[in-house]
C-alpha cells in the first residue's frame, strides 16, 4: 500500500517487519490494523478530515463520543488472522484518490453508480438536498434522533447513501458478473477474485472474501454483507449460482438489526434459499 499511497502511509512497526500491509489484506480485513472508530459530526459541528481521523487528530475525540477516535494502525502481522477494520476501508479511500487523483465521490458516481443506474446513491457530503428529502428518520428504541445525519470522512467505510433498490442493482451486478453474463464495472475475474474466500472457514462459520463475507450453504455460495449506524441497520444476502438475494433495510436501533435478519430469514424461506 505504501507504494502506492502519496496523502498519507501506514506506519511501519514491529509488526510489518516481514509482512506487509496489501490491498488484497484491506478488502479481506486480515491486514492486522485496530478499527481506528468511526469519528462522525453533523451539521453544525466542527468538521474533520479522513487524514485526521486515520491519526486520531483534533477535532477527532473533541466533544461527544461521536467524535472518538484512534489512530489507525498494525497491531497483528498482516496476514495472519481477521481483524475487522473500518480503519482499513479508510485507508482505501485514501488510496483511490491519490491514485486516480480525484474526489473518492466522484470517482465511485462515474465508476459504479451511474454505470449501474444507482441514481438513488451518493458519496456526497452533506447529503444534497434532493435525498434528504426522500430520507427516511432514523430512530433509537423507537424514538426519532434529534442529530439524525451524521456524517463519516471515512466514505469507504461508511459514506454510502443508498436505498435497497440501488444496492439490489448492485448485487444483482455482482451475481451476474460471476456468471460472466456481464462486466458493467468489474471483470467476471475481479468478481470471482472478490467472492474467493481470502479468510476464514468459508465452507463453514464463514469467512471473508473481498469486500463481503462469504460462505457455502448447502453446497451453494453466499455472500453478504451487513451494517449498521445511527438509527438505521441494513442486510446484503444473495447467492450468485442462483440469481436469488435480498436487501433489507431499517431506520431503527437497535431493533432495527432484528428486524433486517427476521425478514431475510421470511424472503429465504419463501423463495426456498439453500440457507
Amino acid at each position: 500500500m505504501n507504494a502506492k499511497l502519496r496523502s498519507w502511509k501506514v506506519p511501519e512497526n514491529e509488526f510489518t517487519k516481514t509482512e506487509k500491509v496489501t490491498l488484497r489484506r484491506l478488502l479481506s480485513h486480515s491486514a492486522g490494523l485496530n478499527g481506528g472508530g468511526a469519528p462522525s459530526f453533523a451539521i453544525g459541528e466542527e468538521r474533520f478530515t479522513l487524514l485526521q481521523t486515520l491519526d486520531a487528530a483534533p477535532p477527532t475525540n473533541s466533544g461527544s463520543s461521536d467524535r472518538a477516535a484512534e489512530p489507525v494502525r498494525v497491531q497483528a502481522i498482516p496476514g495472519s488472522r481477521f481483524l475487522y477494520s473500518p480503519g482499513g476501508f479508510a485507508i482505501l479511500t485514501i488510496l483511490i484518490e491519490d491514485v486516480e487523483r480525484d474526489a473518492f465521490e466522484t470517482t465511485l458516481q462515474d465508476t459504479v453508480l451511474r454505470p449501474l443506474g444507482m441514481n438513488s446513491s451518493t458519496f456526497s457530503q452533506p447529503l444534497p438536498h434532493r435525498f434528504i428529502r426522500r430520507a427516511t428518520t432514523e430512530h433509537d428504541g423507537g424514538q426519532p434522533l434529534e442529530e439524525k445525519r451524521r456524517y463519516f470522512p471515512s466514505l469507504a467505510a461508511g459514506g454510502l447513501w443508498t436505498t435497497p433498490t440501488d444496492l439490489a442493482r448492485f448485487a444483482v451486478e455482482i451475481m451476474s458478473c460471476w456468471l460472466g453474463k456481464s462486466h458493467k464495472i468489474l471483470t467476471s475475474q475481479s468478481v470471482r477474485d472478490m467472492l474467493t474466500c481470502q479468510i476464514g472457514d468459508c465452507s463453514g462459520q464463514g469467512g471473508q472474501g473481498l469486500g463481503f463475507g462469504i460462505q457455502s450453504s448447502k453446497g451453494q455460495l453466499r455472500f453478504a454483507h451487513q451494517g449498521r449506524t445511527y438509527g438505521s441497520a441494513c442486510l446484503l444476502v444473495a447467492y450468485p449460482a442462483i440469481g436469488k438475494g435480498a436487501v433489507v433495510m431499517a431506520n431503527d436501533i437497535p431493533g432495527g438489526d432484528k428486524l433486517v435478519m427476521e425478514t431475510a430469514s421470511a424472503i429465504g424461506v419463501v423463495y426456498n434459499w439453500p440457507w
